[in-house]
Formats: structure tokens, sequence, C-alpha cells
């Protein structure tokens, strides 16, 4: 039993050490394993020094940026972006200006010139020169002026040197859509005269032929209005509207009379109130006068006129009157005498 015993306690042994080994195995088979699924960019914030994770993401954001860039964004720098709410869009601009200026019609060469300066051209003008009563300018003016959008700001600056920039209106007008629906039309419009071409050239009877002469001008037409729109629509996106309007500055307003006279009657005296009523009576019976003297004339005329009338109605004879038969009156009814009742009784 002895021996028994002594012959298995080493294979037991070796038991146990292989299957710690197979273990040791393992456990190492699955660090490799861990260790190659590690995300790299994990290894690399671990290996990288302090500060790294923010350089790798401005970098990061600065490539980003400039793709979007690319993209017709516009990049700021520093990783910040800003997208153009205008880009690729056609827009129609008119601006319109007031300024007042010293001379409008010193101005106008001056306007004309700017205009040139910014690849402009002066599409229509209205000056107007006046002077007031009191001799005051009063000149005013509108000039149209079409030039590239780009250069509208520009000119603007150098108009406000000319004078005063008293006011301002813009307005935008977002034709993209019209651009397209419009570009669309025409490409059909033009398949659709490309057809009947080909049918046309195609055509062996007269009576076809005349028909389908009749429908090529008809769409031919429509092209044409097609293509006038578009280069209306181009040219509106392509040159912007400036309209100047130009006045001469208002002249300072004077005090009024009332008030001067309203200060002066602070300081007057009782003498200065007698001489006052009697300009103001002098002036009562001088209107007074000049009204009996206007209306003299038509008094006099209306006195002949009076008395004439009552000379001819007192020369006219007088009619007789004729007096109305009185109603004849019945006469009386008789009366019957009366009867004594003493007489009326008989004697007895």
């Amino acid at each position: 039993m002895n021996n028994h015993q002594v012959r298995f306690r080493p294979v037991g042994a070796m038991s146990v050490i292989a299957l710690v080994s197979l273990l040791a195995l393992s456990a190492c088979a699955g660090d490799d394993e861990d260790s190659a699924g590690v995300d790299p960019a994990s290894i690399d914030r671990t290996a990288a020094p302090p500060g790294a994770d923010e350089q790798g993401e401005a970098a990061t954001a600065d490539t980003v940026a400039g793709a979007a860039s690319d993209d017709g964004a516009v990049s700021t720098g520093g990783g910040a972006s800003t997208l153009d709410p205008t880009a690729g869009r056609l827009l129609v601009v008119d601006v319109t200006v007031a300024l007042e200026v010293p001379d409008v019609g010193a101005a106008l060469p001056e306007v004309i010139e700017i205009a040139g300066r910014h690849d402009g051209l002066v599409y229509g003008s209205d000056v107007t020169l006046d002077r007031d009563a009191a001799g005051d300018d009063r000149s005013r003016g509108t000039v149209t002026i079409k030039l590239p959008p780009a250069a509208v700001e520009p000119a603007i600056a150098d108009l406000d040197a000319l004078g005063d920039l008293v006011g301002r209106y813009q307005s935008s007008d977002d034709v993209t859509d019209r651009v397209t629906d419009v570009e669309t039309r025409i490409v059909s419009a033009q398949q659709s005269v490309d057809r009947v071409q080909q049918m046309l050239a195609a055509a062996t009877d007269l009576g076809e032929v005349v028909m389908l002469e009749g429908e090529l001008t008809a769409r031919q037409l429509v092209l044409e209005e097609l293509l006038a729109a578009q280069r209306n629509l181009r040219n509106g996106t392509e040159l912007a509207t400036l309209t100047v309007d130009l006045s001469t500055a208002s002249p300072a307003e004077e005090p009024e009379a009332t008030d001067v006279a309203v200060e002066a009657d602070d300081d007057r005296s009782i003498g200065d109130a007698f001489a006052t009523g009697g300009r103001a009576f002098v002036t009562a019976a001088t209107a007074v006068l000049m009204f009996l003297g206007y209306v003299a004339p038509f008094l006099a005329v209306a006195l002949v006129v009076a008395v004439v009338a009552r000379a001819l109605i007192r020369r006219r004879p007088a009619r007789r009157s004729v007096p109305l038969p009185s109603p004849t009156t019945p006469p009386p009814a008789p009366v019957a005498p009366a009867v004594d009742d003493r007489e009326a009784e008989p004697v007895s």
C-alpha cells in the first residue's frame, strides 16, 4: 500500500503543474488579444505628453474647416467656420441714397465721375435747377447708376464725400429659383424646336409642311421670350442699381415775426399802448373808407334804378274799385198781434 501511494504522488504533482501551465498560457493569450484589440487612439493618448489632446483636436478642426471652405464656406481661422447664406444665390440689388449737396449742378458731373471710377454706367438722370422767390437754391436731381454689386459700398462712400448722406434704402430680390426655372424651360423649348425641325425636314406633304412651319414659328417665339427673360435676370444679378437723389441743403429757418412781436410786447409802456390803439383806429377807419369807395359805384347805380322805378309806379293810373253788391236780406216775417187772455174769455 505504501508503494502504491509513493508511485502515484508524482503523477498528481505533474498534473497540477500542467494545469497551472495551461492557465498561464491562456492568460498570456488573453492579454495578447486584449492588447491587439485596444483602440490606437487610446494608445496615442496614453503615450502622448500633456496637452497633445488639445493640439490634436485643433488640428482636426482645422482640417474640417479647410474641407468646408472648399465646399463654399468662409473659414475664419482657429477651427471656426461661418456659412455664407448668399453663397451661390442670384440677387438683384437695388440701393437708393439721398444726398444733400451745396450745388446740384456742380455735383452732377462728380456723381457721373464716381460712377465711371467704379465700373458703373449712368442709365438715366433727371435734374431740375430752380431758385425760389428768396433766391435760395431749390434744385433737385436723380441719377440712376448700374454697377457691379461689390462696388456699391465704395461708390456710396465716395458720394458721401460730396455732401451729407441723409437717407438710404436697400432691397435685394433673390431670383435664383426664377433663373433655374427659366433655364429649365429654355432646355425644353429648345428640344421642342429641334423636334419640329426634324419633322419639318422629313415632311413631304405641302399641308404638313405649312402646319409644321407655323408650329415651328410659335415655338421659336416662345424660346426667344425665354432667352430674353434669362438675359434680363442675368443682367439684374450682374449689375446692381444705385439711385442717387440730389438736393440742396435747406436754409436755416428764421424766427417767426410773431415771436419777435411777443418779445417786444413785454417792454411796452402806456404811451406805446395809446399809440398802438391810435394806429389801430386809423387802420380801421381807412378800411371802412376803402370799403365805401369800393361799393359807392354800385350804390349809385342802385339808387338811380330805385328812383326810376318809383317814378314809373307813381305815373301808372290807379285802378277803380267796383263795389261789390251787398247781399239782399229777406224782409222780416210778420209778427202776430198779441191776444189778451181776458178778452178771449167768453162772458158768462
